[in-house]
């Protein structure tokens, strides 16, 4: 007899509505409202285009060996650098020629450097540069309004290019970590378990405005029984599902503390596909 062929990662990381009477059963169930099954609709609508875009970035990872391993080399090397800057933060603001921080400068525009350095840095004379060409109908172009702004953004480098540095450092080691992770996906059964995870985030992070109550952290009660519902009516195994929603809702509470602007993201949401909660 022959073996039942096994399911790549991307067959497994999808998602199906629930079936017509499967969903009017979990309405039934637990007494939602037009507007909390709209809400619940919305959120597993999300997820399947969510789990779309990512099958698409998994087939479209490097097939090639040597690509992989040079990507790999690239994640390390940008992490190695990512931590020693961070053990050498105290001395940064001493350790950096100035042409560092006047080529950061120049090479940021306001909007990152004001991101970098967590306030706005858009000069108020830029501004007032461009009121004036407007009043004198005056045409202003992109270059024009950059070298307006040069002096400023290399000052901004030299005072801050200890922030600035390993801000642009941990920007291109993140993206090329997260790859690393996704890339390992399939060890140890990653990906259903990537696929539990995320579908139980968003019915965490929605919780409220579905059922019209925060979620506990508890491995039973009326919120756990939902989710278990859910999962059963989208076709998907909720064995040991309670035991790791605990894990979830504190995480989740703690995205929304310190992530709120960013969650929608793809990068973002890629993290919370392929990382475990702590």
């Amino acid at each position: 007899m022959a073996s039942t062929p096994k399911k790549s990662d991307t067959e497994v990381l999808r998602l199906s509505f629930p079936t017509e009477g499967n969903w009017q059963g979990l309405i039934k169930k637990f007494r939602l409202s037009d507007d909390q099954a709209h809400n619940l609709t919305v959120v597993l609508q999300q997820v399947i285009a969510d789990l779309d875009q990512f099958r698409s970035t998994m087939d479209a990872l490097p097939k090639r060996s040597q690509l992989i391993g040079r990507i790999k080399r690239l994640e390390k090397l940008f992490g190695d650098v990512a931590s020693e800057l961070k053990r050498a933060e105290k001395d940064l603001p001493h350790l950096l020629p100035h042409d560092v921080g006047s080529f950061i400068g120049l090479a940021m525009n306001f909007t990152a450097i004001g991101k970098a350095l967590g306030k706005e840095e858009f000069p108020v004379f830029v501004d007032l540069e461009m009121v004036s060409a407007v009043q004198d109908n005056r045409l202003l172009n992109q270059k024009q309004i950059e070298e307006a702004g040069n002096p400023k953004r290399e000052s901004l480098g030299l005072n801050h290019s200890h922030i600035l540095l390993p801000y642009l450092i941990n920007g291109i080691h993140e993206p090329l970590r997260l790859w690393i992770e996704l890339d390992r996906k399939n060890k140890g059964g990653r990906a259903p378990n990537m696929l539990r995870r995320y579908l139980a985030y968003w019915l965490i992070y929605e919780a409220e405005d579905i059922l019209g109550k925060k979620p506990t952290i508890a491995q039973s009660g009326k919120f756990v029984e939902f989710c278990e519902a859910v999962f059963e009516a989208c076709r998907l195994s909720y064995d040991g599902l309670d035991k790791i929603l605990p894990a979830l809702v504190k995480r989740v509470r703690e995205d929304k503390k310190r992530h709120a602007a960013n969650m929608s993201s793809p990068n973002f949401k890629l993290r919370i596909l392929v990382e475990k909660p702590q």
